[in-house]
């Protein structure tokens, strides 16, 4: 009979019970479900929590399937790899060309960062797993895009959305309004409305069907890099694109994506 770590099974059944279930679930119904003491089960979701694979959700103090966990379920290639492509092509622009890289995504009610290359002109350091402003950044704004309206509209909440500069959009309708747009560029952009004299470019990378699965942005403070904006905007694209394309999808299938309203 083979050995196994009732630890690891453990917690193993504890991701199971969370992503079977269509709600947030807590300690004492985890522990009903699974015949654990509540003790055990805080124990095993700190550490799930610790690596990303679960996430408690402020408000409720419930748990969800994390970041981690959906990331690697997100495509039947090796999403390692596409992390590795991710952070080769950002730490290339970073150190070619002063430019700050980021990936992102939408997990459950929230964007969070996948990964953070900064460039020797360090503007915003992040780590995996931590959440994005949805209405100020560029990367938001590109994720935001790519789902329906009505999930957006949810995303935002009813506002008013947090004042992070003067230039900060803080009517959740006023966001909404930019989307069609930003869908049809391809591309989103923000100036400043983040943090002062900060400008972003985000485009969105897909998989091998079409759908957006995250995101990618440069970052740039105004003044420090040596090339024009719209260089940035290109490179931006053709970095996701690259990504995308590693994960088997088409251009063709990204100019649909473009073309078609979010619903």
């Amino acid at each position: 009979m083979k050995s196994t770590s009732q630890s690891l099974s453990r917690g193993l059944d504890i991701l199971l019970a969370i992503d079977a279930s269509p709600v947030p679930m807590g300690v004492r119904e985890i522990g009903r479900q699974l015949d654990l003491s509540s003790a055990i089960v805080q124990r095993l979701l700190n550490t799930l929590s610790s690596y990303g694979f679960v996430e408690q959700e402020a408000s409720t103090r419930r748990y969800r399937i994390g970041h981690r966990s959906i990331f690697l379920g997100a495509s039947n290639r090796n999403a390692d790899g596409l992390m590795r492509s991710a952070h080769d092509i950002l730490r290339k622009l970073a150190d070619e060309e002063s430019l700050n890289g980021y990936l992102g995504a939408i997990s459950g009610d929230r964007g969070i960062y996948l990964l953070s290359v900064p460039s020797r002109r360090i503007i915003l350091r992040v780590d995996a797993g931590e959440p994005l402003s949805m209405h100020c950044t560029a990367l938001g704004k590109i994720l935001l895009a790519a789902i329906p309206m009505k999930q957006a509209r949810a995303l935002l909440g009813d506002g008013p959305l947090p004042k992070k500069t003067e230039h900060t959009i803080v009517d959740p309708d006023a966001v909404i309004a930019e989307l069609p747009a930003i869908r049809r560029a391809g591309y989103s952009q923000v100036r400043e409305e983040n943090l002062p004299g900060v400008i972003s470019v985000a485009a969105p990378i897909a998989n091998e069907t079409g759908a957006i699965v995250a995101g990618l942005s440069l970052a740039y403070a105004s003044g420090t890099i040596g090339i024009p904006h719209e260089r940035v905007v290109e490179l931006a694209i053709e970095a996701a694109h690259k990504l995308s394309g590693s994960l088997g999808c088409s251009m063709s299938l990204i100019d649909r994506w473009r073309n078609e309203p979010a619903d």
